[in-house]
């Protein structure tokens, strides 16, 4: 399988669980991908090692005059996923149907909401 990973509100929200199921998938031999709309290759690298996630490939625009969530949408449809974990609900409504998507959710109080 592919597995396509964003930073920014989906890792950052749980970094020990992200570094735990990166772990689990390349153990056991599926691709990871990390897609993220940041601009410093070297910082994202180092933090995503402070949080234990590993990863096959790190995908970064390389300019920044476009709308994030169609970079993302092409960044993501590059690698073909099977399973992405993304936080931009307009991200995962633009990736093909195919792909199974997760987003990470806030609760208070017993109440859902899209972040």
């Amino acid at each position: 399988m592919r597995i396509g990973l964003d930073i920014d509100g989906t890792i950052t929200r749980a970094p020990e669980f992200f570094a735990f199921l990166s772990k689990v998938f390349m153990d056991a031999g599926h691709h990871v991908a990390v897609v993220t709309h940041r601009m410093d290759r070297k910082l994202t690298e180092e933090e995503l090692a402070e949080y234990g996630v590993q990863f096959h490939e790190l995908i970064l625009p390389e300019n920044f005059d476009h709308e994030i969530a169609e970079w993302k949408i092409e960044a993501f449809e590059k690698i073909k996923p099977d399973i992405v974990f993304e936080d931009m609900v307009d991200v995962v409504n633009g990736l093909p149907n195919s792909v199974v998507s997760f987003v990470p959710l806030s609760h208070k109080l017993g109440q859902l909401e899209y972040k």
